[in-house]
This record gives C-alpha cells, structure tokens and sequence, in this order.
C-alpha cells in the first residue's frame, strides 16, 4: 500500500530537480535564489541538517520554500558515518554532524574559495592539512583559531564514527549526486523515505526469542516470519492479526492490567496462568489441543512425518523448524484451495 504522505513528499521533491536543472530557466528560481543566496545557493541542498537545525537556519516566511527545504532535509539527512569515503563527501556548510560551538557553521570565504567538503581539508593519505598547507592551497586568508576549530569537529565526528566504518569496498555516494543523476527522482525519494520510516523492530524480536527459547534463534529468518501472513491468506482481518501479532500489540490481560482496564493478570479463558500471549496462543489447554490436532490433520494429509514434534515442553515451546515446517505445509494447503 502506498503512503500518500511520502508519496505526496515524493512529488513535491521535484521541484528541487527542477531548481538544480540549469537548462530550466523558469522565474520561479529567482524565489529560491533570493531565500538561499544566504546559505550558500545551490550547495545548500549538500547540507546535512536535522529538523531542529533546520528550523534554526531557515527563516523564510515564504509556505513553498520552506516546504521544499524541509522536505529535502528530511530525504537528504545521514545520521551516521560508515565510511572513510562517506566522511569525505560529508559537507562542511550547514552539516547537524558537524558543529562548531554547538552549531552547523557555514564559512562563505572558505566556500567561495572550493572548500566545500570534509576531503577538501586532507590530502591524498586521508591525513588532514596543517594550517599553513591549508591556508597556500585555497589561497584563503583565515585565523589559526577558525582553522583549529574547523579541523576539531572534522576529527570529532571521525573518532565517533570510526567505530563503524566497514570494510565494504563499494564506493561511497551522497544522496545529493545519486537524485542528481536519477531518471525517476520520485520513485527514488519515495524510497529513500519509506527506508527511513521503516525500522526492524528488534526490540520485538529480542522478545520473541527470550520467551520462545528456539533451538537456533540466530537462523531465524525474520523477513520470512512476516511474510507468512499473505502467504497463508487473504483475508484482510487474518493478516491484521497477525500482524499486530507478530510486533507483540495484541493486548493481553497484563498489560490490560497495567493500564487499569483489568482487575488481574490471570488468563480470561482458564483462570489458571498469567495471561501471556504464548499462554494463549500455545501453551493453554484448548490451544495445545488445537495444535495437535492441526498436526494429526496435517499428518493424515501427507503434509508431516508421524515423528514431527509439536508439543509444546519444560524447556523450549517450539522449535524454530517447527515453526517453518507448518508455515510451509500451511502455505501449501492455502496454494491449493484457493
């Protein structure tokens, strides 16, 4: 399903193609030109600015320039570094990561001048200029102090991220070059905002795997576990369940409890254990007898071996191959009467 409001984020993106096109000679430019002659013109949209930067620096009280602003802020945003190659192509004008006196900083002499990227202050062994080299290469005319302060950012930022760099050989690409060459620049910012709204929910997952104890929960594959829904069927009301589910939001007489809605914890069904979502659904009484019998069905079908175990025990609920093997044998009954 589509999300109108990235899609509708999407489609308003082009515009910024339309502002970076130099072939495009509309008078609407000069709108933007007048808002970010400022800010440093068209490498602003190289910045790196949060939400809350962003509102600092941009003051326009024009609706369609700030739209547009904050709506490229929020495609165009990194929040980490994994990379030598991505610190260098980081942006050293209007950048959240790096702050000097606790705020972006844009220097327009230093800009005028070339001195746009964090690699325009290294040389060719990734070692960072001195002073004196600095100053002779631009031909820019700054204080000893103003450097320094530069220079400890940059450094601060790659002692934080260096912890993550990888050692992945593919070379590095800004957000700002990768739309500039895209032929669908919509579909490519729809992407990147449904990446950044779509999180794993580890947490969720962590959880599942303490309470069910499978036997190799490393080997879990947890884009097949929510992909099982559809898989299995078609009906709307069955895949919402599942889903909510799956990321743990079926209410339960504990948490009921916890929110004042319930008296107790106990189970709504048998009175006799806490009501725990694997209470419910595997381990009470009618649920166990549930499962078994879905096993003997599925035995009499051809569908499992006699000696597949189901039963839940002392130690672990299920197996993780357990799990898949109904999934599997589910999936296949549903291929067939549909």
């Amino acid at each position: 399903m589509i999300d109108i409001k990235l899609f509708n984020k999407a489609l308003k993106s082009s515009w910024v193609k339309k502002y970076l096109d130099p072939e495009n000679q509309g008078k609407w430019k000069l709108l933007l030109d007048s808002e970010l002659r400022s800010l440093g013109g068209v490498e602003f949209f190289r910045a790196n600015l949060n939400k809350q930067d962003l509102l600092k620096i941009i003051k326009t009280t024009d609706t369609f320039t700030s739209e547009i602003l904050h709506i490229w802020a929020e495609i165009s945003l990194e929040t980490s570094i994994s990379s030598i190659d991505q610190l260098k192509a980081q942006s050293l004008w209007h950048n959240s990561l790096i702050r000097v006196g606790n705020k972006p900083i844009y220097y327009r002499s230093w800009s005028v001048k070339g001195v746009k990227k964090v690699g325009h202050l290294m040389n060719d062994a990734n070692s960072f200029l001195s002073f004196s080299d600095f100053t002779e290469l631009y031909n820019i005319k700054t204080n000893f102090l103003t450097f320094q302060g530069m220079l400890s950012a940059v450094k601060a930022l790659q002692k934080s991220s260096e912890a993550n760099f990888n050692n992945c050989n593919t070379a590095y690409e800004s957000v700002f070059d990768t739309f500039q060459k895209s032929t669908k620049p919509n579909r490519l910012t729809y992407k990147i905002l449904k990446s950044k709204k779509q999180k794993n929910p580890v947490e969720v997952q962590r959880k599942w795997v303490t309470k069910c104890m499978p036997e190799t929960p490393d080997d879990i594959d947890w884009k097949a576990v929510y992909k099982t829904p559809f898989l299995c069927t078609k009906i709307s009301k069955l895949i919402v369940f599942q889903f909510k589910l799956l990321h743990r939001r079926v209410a339960t007489n504990i948490f009921l409890t916890k929110i004042n809605l319930k008296d107790n914890e106990q189970c709504t069904f048998c009175k006799k254990d806490k009501e725990t979502l694997i209470h419910l659904f595997w381990t009470r009484d009618i649920s166990n007898f549930f499962w078994q019998e879905l096993k003997q069905w599925l035995i009499n079908r051809g569908e499992l071996s006699e000696t597949f175990n189901l039963s839940p025990d002392d130690d672990r609920i299920v197996s993780h191959d357990a799990i898949f093997h109904v999934r599997d044998a589910t999936s296949k009954l549903s291929s067939i009467s549909a």
